[in-house]
Order: C-alpha cells, then structure tokens, then sequence
C-alpha cells in the first residue's frame, strides 16, 4: 500500500508519534512513545521508509514462527504455506495497510500471536522466546490500548495457574508466566520512563 502511495501512509497522530520519537519527550497530543522510540530507532533518522520495511519484517518473522509452531519445524512446506499465508492475508485483510502505516496499529495482532507463541509453543528454544517476548514488550509500550489487553491476557494464565489447570501437551502455566509478566513490566517502565 506504502509502494503504491508512494509514501508511508499517514494518520493524523502520525505527526504526534514522529515529532515525540525527534525529541524523545512527550509532546502533546500525547502519544505513546513506545512507537515514538520504535520510528526514531528504525527510521535510522533518513526515512520513514524504513520503519515500513522494519514493521513489514517484523510481521513476517512473527508469521513465520506461527506458522513454524502450526505446521512444524520439520515441515518441507514450511516455506510454501509461509508464502501462501501471507500473499492470502495480502489479499484478503487489512494487513498491507497496517504494515504500511506509520501508525502502531500493526503490534495489536502481533502482540497477540506472539503471546500465543510464548503460551502454547513448548518447543521454541531460549533465542527465540526472548525474541518474541521482546516483541510483546515493543508492542505493548507502543499503544497505551495494548497494556490492559496484555495484562488480562497475562491474568487469565496466572488464574489457570494458581487454579493448577495444565493442558494435556501444553507447558504449565508457571512456566509460561514470566515470560508474560516481565514484557509487561518492562513495557510499563519503558513507558512511564518515558
């Protein structure tokens, strides 16, 4: 959609979100600077082109590990289905368009299937959960609606938790908590630091 318009689409916070991303101080209308920080880092200060290729990236790393996680590791279609999701989610949802916006609009999906990942993949080895739990931790500070999705989502595992509920072949709750907790935690800090 970028390409097409010929510049990264813009809303009417876009300015708000670049402008507090320049200065590094919450400019009003205040937004959050989790994604201001997000665009000043990736943005390399040259262009906002490159928070675009950042975010279509990240997208598709957090798409490649689901699909990972679905279809499995050992999978020789792997590749292929990776393809054929994302050119149908291209076609069919408005994913191009939030990819495509300088807007963190982008982190409410990819919080979500990162916290699935981090909950339900048992076999995602040490690199790669801290990967995804430092994507929670960008996605949740990047959008203040994000904080209280997360930390519900983060409350139903503690309440599976302390109710000693495991799921036949999924890792205990415990296990899977800090992993949730600490992205929130930090996300929080970052944010109010900010």
């Amino acid at each position: 959609v970028a390409m097409y318009n010929g510049y990264p689409t813009v809303f009417s916070d876009t300015g708000g979100y670049l402008l507090t991303g320049v200065f590094q101080i919450a400019l009003a209308p205040y937004r959050a600077p989790g994604y201001a920080f997000f665009t000043s880092m990736t943005s390399l200060g040259a262009s906002p082109w490159f928070t675009i290729v950042s975010q279509a990236i990240l997208m598709v790393y957090v798409l490649y590990e689901t699909f990972r996680y679905l279809i499995g590791d050992e999978s020789k279609f792997l590749d292929r289905c990776l393809l054929i999701g994302v050119l149908v989610l291209a076609a069919l949802t408005s994913l191009p368009w939030l990819v495509s916006l300088l807007m963190p609009d982008v982190f409410a999906g990819v919080l979500f299937l990162c916290a699935f990942l981090l909950v339900f993949s048992s076999e995602l080895r040490l690199a790669r959960r801290i990967l995804l739990a430092l994507i929670v931790t960008i996605s949740i500070a990047a959008h203040s609606s994000l904080f209280p999705i997360a930390a519900l989502y983060f409350a139903a595992v503690a309440i599976m938790a302390l109710a000693g509920r495991q799921m036949r072949g999924l890792p205990s709750a415990r296990s899977v908590m800090p992993w949730l907790l600490v992205p929130i935690v930090a996300a929080a800090f970052w944010t109010s630091a900010m």
